[in-house]
């Protein structure tokens, strides 16, 4: 399954901004509400159900929005990417974390190398792409973990640390993604 949601923009693609996924699903939105005309799409999401990983569907399922992309006139598809791999290392920064590179100078996560195989290059990174709050007992609930006091936690499958402040009963984790453009025309 793939998601991709067009959207305007009229600045520099290095001018996208910090919010990533959070922030192109409400511009898409608001585009849309505002009779706005699209100009650039977004990749969303592509989930490959696990029995059919490894096959070059997700290569498959980036072409086909380039095409949907290319079908509307849009020259370029950006996507808040998030690198797959970054879990296995949540305290290392995602700035640090995309330099890392394979001996064959492709990025060493293999979602990022998808992305660049399929002839996608590197934006930046995008350091609030998507914003997860929760109460303390939803996040006990989410990742049976408990949080018997407030700081920073490791959470299983998370890109960065999530911080639970027990007084205020609030967890919250930010999650980095990476900017990344796929040229269509």
């Amino acid at each position: 399954m793939g998601n991709s949601l067009p959207f305007h923009w009229d600045k520099d693609l290095s001018e996208l901004p910090e919010g990533g996924w959070d922030w192109v699903f409400l511009q898409a939105i608001a585009d849309h509400k505002n009779s706005i005309v699209p100009n650039i799409q977004s990749a969303i999401q592509i989930a490959i159900h696990p029995d059919y990983q490894s096959q070059g569907l997700s290569t498959m399922m980036v072409k086909a929005m380039r095409a949907i992309g290319a079908s509307k006139g849009f020259k370029n598809l950006v996507a808040p990417v998030r690198p797959n791999q970054k879990s296995q290392y949540p305290l290392i920064s995602i700035d640090d974390y995309i330099k890392w590179t394979t001996d064959d100078g492709l990025p060493f996560d293999a979602w990022l190398r998808v992305h660049v195989r399929a002839g996608a290059r590197i934006i930046k990174p995008c350091h609030q792409a998507m914003t997860i709050r929760g109460t303390r007992a939803e996040w006990e609930e989410w990742t049976k973990i408990k949080f018997p006091q407030s700081g920073e936690y490791i959470i299983p499958g998370a890109l960065n640390p999530m911080k639970m402040n027990v007084e205020k009963d609030e967890g919250v984790y930010v999650e980095p993604n990476v900017w990344m453009v796929h040229e269509i025309a």
